[in-house]
């Protein structure tokens, strides 16, 4: 079988005894023919951990006892123990405290520990030849590792001297002489890895036998038990109660109890029916006593192959009998267990296995099977997440309940599937290099089904033997190791203090790509691996985006245009981008409907793998590293909200809810003549945004889909039928101004011919009249799939759709606006598969003065088969230099009185003059120094009525002014204004938080002047439209609305406000209260890590402020997890901040310190 090889490398340990020269073996003399040994306390240690005295008559130990181990560190270490203990070393087994122990180890790959072997040394003092030995012990199992069975071998060796059990040698050094017969086998397997009494009935079994040999007067020999470092994880096995018979004069007769064969596997049964039988033949010669037979629960047996019985009792004979054994089918699980059989002192064993499946099931959970022995024939289905990456003859899927290795070595089946299909395989359970695989016979790839990969399981380094063969990710971890290049190769893994192993598969990717530095997430399969003495659970991942920051040596990122001279950083710049995923995340599946057909399939769009489309899309915008993305084509918003989530630190995501034929239910939508539909509105393709926390703060009350409810739907078609453009408002902050700007997100109307350029044309018109009217001096960029280019339409003989943008009407250029991206498409770039240039960014004139010259380039990853797995377009990006709309100022720094709000206590410094620099500001007890010009002053500073004044300084280029500014005096000029709007002023129906009580008022309409608001009995007269209505007030039954009242310039408006009704819906569907919890409090990381319970199904915002309430950063949940774990930007500053996490229905807030 031709199987993927890793060549490791070895260090050969000497071997170390738990001896030094041997002086006090055991004799047999003519008064004493026998020896005994039950191993109770002090021969072994009751308790805690001994130093082992070897072949000593001192305690703890024995003579002629040896206890020898390939393993490097504390030879002579023994260690009281109950079973629970999972490591490798030398055990004094019993139930704790007890003074009943048993000798017994546990084999392991540590370098401490290894392969055991130990025994005992007597030497013959008779005077005569001892021609026998009948040894009988009872063989105790203390631990179940959840392995298939193993055991320990019994082997002699005579010789004149014998002073080593010889561990490295195997189960057979040279002389030595194997009796089967006396060997020891683990009674429990598979299962629940857990502790045992191993005085048990269940967990001991009593073996004895003659073996005929011939020590001569003076000579010695070994008794030998050897436990090596098992398959996987070793059972904890241990003898007892030995007794050694010596015998001189005339052998006895060689008796003879042995079966053929030893295991009978494969055995399958339907829960209330018995299975198939099988059969083995027992071969006996010499025997005094009947043979017994006794089958192991769940099997019976029997003679005629038609009366069966749990057991069978032959007489004493000598000949062969064939014996029929299966499985009961009693109770539905596996079934693993040893057929015994004794005669005398004569013992020999069948191993049974198999399977009994509930009534009505089909497949068999993968936890389950990982729990069978190997040889078991089963069945499973799950969802692959691993197809191709590793070869394709190994491959790996996942259900519910755990994962497992595939394996076909006469085809590559792995090339045949997609991450996250169905599938549905049968074959038998296997080991291989210590990782559980089912060998596969058959594989069925569910069609109609969506695709779905599962989202890797969040874990620590300790935690990744516990989820062997899973789809896992660890955070927070460095790669070790030399090179910068990754190799086919081991790698050390450390993070939380904590350690683990990387392996990276020539077969992948990785292999030969960039070894990135610093903390990451890495996500990959999680699976056990032993060869030699290597014994570990490793983290191997699929391809390069499991691996943040590698990037592939052989293919180079490109690009199209753009400046490489420019000066500024990009935490200097503004950076905008536009990105057209191509049906992002669009897998396959089928709508059920109530009418027929009621199965209506449709198909899987874009780039095949959903989940590589995905991380080669989080490995693009980490390159491109822009404040904020415009992305197109969304059809998984979850899953985008994943790889921002996992992928993007510091980052969040907005979608437009407005997608074409967003008001048909998928049910209405056209039936193909096959059968077939486009798909359902959850993957519509969608118009959304993701932006930087640190530099962008969205304004949601601003920002919303332009053109709502003017269009009426069905019956009309502008916007690709109901794909509108998105407007997104943000405050944008980047080296040290702050600017409003207004970003149009649109995907366009496709196609080149007359009828798609014409409603194109149309939106565009309309489009660009919104805009005169509404933001006529705003920062205004629109950027997106444009579907047309801009120099001529991709409709042959017409212009642009865009041509209004771009000309006025007498052809001159539009002095309004500037495309940017006109110059890349002069240039020749594309950004689009076809050749055209499709993706494009305007910007309004007042952002003219901000815009790099010549910043804007097209970006072509560095993406094997990029067409294919990631997207037909490439992203376009372009900067800007905020600071050049600042108005230019002359003569010497000076600072003004600032804006200040009285109600948030927020203040805006203002300054004149200077010579075009940064400024930095600093308010003395308030704030230190920043180029951010707006600070809050504090609560208490401003509720002590001895406090008037604060010192504002401001510097540049190390000058320093400064000015007194009283805050009982000042004018609250930084209140809220709202614009002029047409009309009398009339107020709406208000925001309500029903969990804070947070009411925040709505108005329309008025002449442009400063409004108030007051809610009667609840808040006064104030500008700030923000209140709070008291719990008492909530709490009473008997309230239920309150008052509202709004007045500008001396007229007064009411509306009254029913909050019961408001929150009667969000009521009715709370689920259990909102827990919220700091994963590390004090912390003294940049990383906020929180555990999100109470919260299962519903969205969820996270918001991070400082001690003034200014925001750190911020994270938005669209459906939360049971325990949803979410990591926030923290920063670098020491002090104290507070995390407000809110949903529909409640809302915490907890305290954060920073260390």
């Amino acid at each position: 079988m031709m199987r993927f090889i890793r060549s490791t490398v070895r260090v050969l340990t000497g071997v170390l005894l738990l001896t030094q020269a041997a002086h006090a073996q055991i004799e047999f003399s003519p008064s004493s023919l026998s020896y005994t040994q039950p191993f109770t306390a002090p021969t072994l240690p009751q308790s805690g951990t001994a130093t082992l005295n070897p072949n000593s008559a001192a305690t703890p130990g024995a003579p002629g006892l040896y206890v020898e181990k390939t393993g490097a560190n504390n030879p002579n270490l023994i260690t009281a123990n109950n079973g629970a203990s999972n490591s490798g070393g030398v055990f004094s087994y019993g139930t704790t405290d007890q003074p009943d122990r048993a000798l017994g180890t546990i084999g392991s790959s540590n370098a401490a520990a290894g392969n055991f072997s130990y025994g005992f040394r007597f030497k013959n003092t008779t005077g005569a030849t001892i021609t026998s030995l009948a040894v009988s012990y009872a063989g105790e199992q203390w631990r179940n590792s959840a392995a298939a069975a193993q055991t320990i071998t019994f082997a002699y060796v005579v010789a004149s001297a014998v002073t080593s059990t010889s561990p490295a040698s195997g189960s057979a050094p040279a002389g030595y002489t194997q009796v089967p017969a006396l060997n020891f086998t683990s009674p429990v397997t598979g299962g629940t890895a857990a502790a045992l009494d191993g005085n048990a009935a269940a967990n001991r079994v009593l073996i004895s036998g003659t073996i005929v040999v011939n020590i001569p007067d003076g000579q010695e020999i070994m008794l030998r038990w050897y436990d090596p470092d098992h398959t996987g994880s070793d059972h904890g096995l241990a003898i007892d109660d030995l007794t050694v018979v010596a015998s001189t004069g005339t052998p006895p007769v060689q008796t003879v109890l042995s079966v053929n064969p030893t295991s009978l596997s494969n055995f399958t049964a339907v829960q209330g029916t018995p299975s198939a039988a099988q059969w083995f033949v027992i071969t006996a010669s010499g025997l005094t006593a009947p043979i017994g037979i006794t089958a192991p629960a769940g099997v019976e047996l029997s003679l005629d192959n038609a009366t069966f019985a749990a057991t069978l009792s032959l007489p004493a004979s000598t000949g062969t009998t064939t014996v029929y054994t299966r499985l009961t089918g009693a109770a539905a699980g596996a079934v693993s267990g040893n057929i015994t059989l004794q005669s005398g002192d004569r013992t020999a064993s069948v191993g049974v296995t198999g399977v009994v499946s509930a009534p009505g099931s089909r497949f068999t959970p993968i936890a389950t099977i990982r729990s069978y022995p190997t040889g078991i024939n089963t069945v499973a289905a799950g969802r692959v997440t691993v197809s191709s990456q590793f070869g394709g003859n190994t491959f790996y899927m996942q259900d519910g309940t755990g994962g497992i290795q595939l394996f076909r070595s006469a085809e590559a089946l792995g090339n045949q599937v997609q991450l996250g299909d169905s599938i549905q395989v049968a074959g038998a359970t296997a080991v291989f290099q210590g990782g559980k695989e089912i060998v596969v016979t058959s594989m069925t790839i569910v069609s109609g089904v969506p695709n779905r990969v599962p989202a890797p399981k969040v874990i620590t380094l300790d935690q990744l033997p516990a989820n062997e063969g899973l789809l896992v990710q660890v955070q927070g971890v460095a790669i070790g190791g030399s090179g910068d290049v990754f190799t086919a190769t081991t790698y050390p893994l450390t993070g939380g203090g904590q350690s683990g192993t990387l392996f990276i598969r020539a077969s992948t990717d990785l292999n030969g790509s960039t070894k990135p530095g610093g903390n990451l997430t890495i996500t990959g399969i999680s699976e056990h691996f032993t060869s030699g003495s290597t014994n570990i659970t490793e983290l191997i991942p699929r391809f390069l985006p499991d691996v943040p920051g590698s990037t592939s040596v052989a293919l180079a990122d490109q690009t199209c245009g753009g400046s490489q001279t420019i000066s500024l950083s990009p935490d200097q710049t503004f950076d905008l981008a536009t990105f057209n995923l191509e049906f992002f995340g669009a897998d396959s599946g089928v709508i059920t409907c109530p009418t027929s057909p009621t199965a209506r399939p449709y198909a899987d769009n874009g780039p095949a793998n959903e989940l590589l489309q995905a991380q080669n899309v989080a490995t693009v915008l980490n390159k491109l590293n822009a404040d904020v993305y415009v992305v197109e084509e969304v059809s998984d918003q979850n899953l985008l909200a994943q790889v921002v989530s996992n992928s993007l630190s510091g980052y969040s995501l907005v979608c437009s809810d407005k997608f074409s034929y967003y008001f048909q239910a998928d049910c209405d939508q056209s039936v193909n003549s096959d059968g077939t539909v486009f798909g359902p509105s959850s993957l519509a393709q969608k118009v959304c945004v993701i932006y930087k926390n640190s530099t962008v703060s969205f304004l949601a009350g601003e920002s919303r889909a332009l053109f709502d409810g003017k269009y009426n739907y069905p019956n009309a078609n502008n916007w690709s039928s109901g794909r509108l453009p998105y407007l997104f408002a943000a405050n944008v902050t980047v080296n040290g101004v702050t600017q409003k700007v207004y970003i149009v997100g649109i995907h366009a109307k496709s196609g080149s011919a007359t009828a798609d350029y014409t409603r194109r044309r149309d939106d565009i018109l309309e489009l660009k009249a919104e805009l005169d009217a509404s933001y006529p001096n705003a920062n205004v960029i629109i950027a997106g799939d444009y579907n047309d280019q801009i120099l001529s339409s991709i409709a042959s003989g017409q212009p642009s759709s865009y041509r209004a943008f771009d000309v006025l009407d007498n052809g001159s250029d539009n002095p309004n606006y500037e495309i940017l991206t006109k110059a890349l498409e002069a240039q020749g770039c594309r950004s689009f598969g076809s050749g055209s240039f499709l993706d494009h960014i305007t910007i309004s004139n007042e952002l003219q003065p901000a815009y790099i010259a010549n910043s804007a380039f097209v970006f072509q990853p560095g993406i094997l088969n990029y067409s294919n797995t990631t997207s037909d377009h490439f992203p376009v990006l372009a900067r800007f230099d905020l600071t050049k709309l600042v108005p230019a100022q002359g003569g010497t720094l000076a600072l003004t009185d600032p804006l200040y709000n009285c109600d948030t206590r927020q203040i805006t410094f203002q300054s004149t003059g200077g010579n075009g620099s940064p400024v930095e500001y600093r308010a003395v007890g308030v704030r230190d120094w920043g180029t951010n010009p707006v600070a809050f002053i504090e609560a208490p500073v401003v509720a002590d009525p001895n406090n008037t004044t604060i010192l504002l300084e401001a510097r540049q280029n190390g000058v320093t002014v400064t000015r007194v500014f009283n805050f009982r005096t000042a004018n609250c000029g930084g209140t809220t204004t709202p614009p002029t709007q047409p009309g009398s002023l009339s107020l709406l129906a208000p925001q309500y938080n029903c969990a804070t009580r947070q009411i925040t008022f709505q108005s329309a309409g008025g002449n442009g002047s400063a409004v108030d608001y007051r809610a009667i009995g609840v808040r006064d007269w104030s500008t700030n439209p923000v209140a709070f209505i008291e719990a008492p007030v909530v709490a009473d039954p008997n309230n239920a609305t309150i008052q509202m009242e709004a007045r500008q310039s001396g007229v007064v408006v009411t509306r009254s406000f029913n909050f019961r009704t408001a929150c009667a819906a969000r009521e009715a569907t709370r689920s259990e209260a909102l827990q919220v919890t700091l994963l590390g409090n004090p912390t003294l990381s940049d990383m906020l890590e929180v555990e999100i319970r109470g919260a299962e199904g519903q969205a969820v915002q996270l918001l991070l402020v400082d001690g003034q309430g200014k925001q750190i950063s911020a994270q938005t949940v669209d459906r939360a997890g049971a325990a949803e774990q979410q990591r926030l930007k923290l920063g670098r500053s020491a002090g104290m901040y507070f995390l407000n996490v809110s949903t529909a229905t409640q809302q915490k807030t907890v305290k954060v310190i920073r260390q």
